[in-house]
Parts: structure tokens; sequence; C-alpha cells
């Protein structure tokens, strides 16, 4: 087991997981790639036209479905602009409430690229414990399949975060997050 303390006063225990580099199934051309909360491009109207199978989700705060926007980190904005009916703050070691796991994250980030993984790994394992909600509708969806047919392309600068799938840096470690609090739940 791999336990991850930082500075940011979050700590999350991690078993070794294998979790695959690459998302290959996105690159089947017979699959419906439906961007939540985003336009459909030529290609994939082109796949929705000749009958594709799957409907792929994004993962962000600007989805049209609820509760993909709940499961990444800047929800409070959302929630003001009447997005989502439900706040999910962070409480860190210490007992700080932070407005959500966006704040969370940005007070302890340095930068460095390293550092800044353990700090998010250890703010989603913080919000997936204390609002378990969330851990029963990952579940409810297929638990670790339904978050690997996720996306999460959110268009933010630098994109060290954005991919399809498990390509994405933040749905690998919602994946980590979520194996280790459903483990925890059961």
């Amino acid at each position: 087991m791999l336990r991850v303390q930082t500075k940011s006063l979050f700590t999350c225990e991690l078993n070794n997981m294998d979790i695959p580099a690459t998302y290959e199934q996105l690159e089947q051309p017979s699959r419906l790639s439906l961007w939540v909360g985003r336009p459909l491009s030529k290609k994939r109207l082109l796949r929705q036209a000749v009958g594709a199978q799957e409907v792929v989700m994004n993962i962000g705060s600007r989805s049209t479905n609820p509760f993909l926007a709940a499961l990444t980190n800047p929800t409070e904005l959302e929630r003001r602009k009447g997005r989502l009916s439900s706040s999910y703050p962070v409480v860190d070691k210490t007992g700080k409430r932070w407005l959500d796991s966006e704040a969370a994250y940005k007070a302890f980030k340095t930068g460095d690229t390293p550092h800044d993984e353990r700090v998010i790994v250890g703010v989603i394992a913080a919000k997936l414990q204390q609002h378990p909600e969330l851990v029963a509708g990952i579940k409810e969806r297929g638990g670790r399949a339904f978050l690997e047919r996720c996306d999460h392309l959110v268009g933010v600068r630098g994109r060290r975060w954005e991919g399809r799938g498990v390509e994405s840096r933040f749905i690998r470690f919602l994946i980590a997050t979520y194996d280790v609090a459903r483990r925890k739940g059961s």
C-alpha cells in the first residue's frame, strides 16, 4: 500500500493499481462520443449518424449532467450559477472547511507536478470520503468501468489534467480514489 502525505493536510492510502495508460476503445470508429456539456464535433455527428452505440461523458463543471459536474473539482461556482443543487465542501485534517475541492487544491498547489499530483489525490480522496453519495452514484453507473468511459476535457490552460478516459490524470486519480473509497465503504 502506498501512503500519500502532502503539506496540503490531506492523506490518502492507495494500493498499487493497474490503470491502463491509454483508452484505446475511444479510437474505435463505431462508437458514439457524445459530448456532455459541449457541442458535438462534425466527426462525432458522423459517428452518431452511422449508428454508433456508446455514449462517452465529460466530467466537468460546465456539464449539463449534474452528477458529472459534481465529480469535478470547481463545484461551488456551478452551484451558485444554478447548475448544481448541492455543495461539495472538503474538510482537511485540521478541520478547515474549503468551499470545494478546487479551492483546497489551489491553496496547496505549487506548480511542481509530482507535488500537485499528491495534493489532488488527497483532495479527491477527501471529497469522496466526505460525500459518500458520489461514491454510490459512481457505483450505480458502473463503478470503475463508468469512470473509464468518461473524459475530462475542460479547456483549461496547460491541460495537464485533461484527456480521454484514463489518458486523463484527473480520471486516473478519480478512479484510484474511488477504488479506495469503495473498499473502505464496503
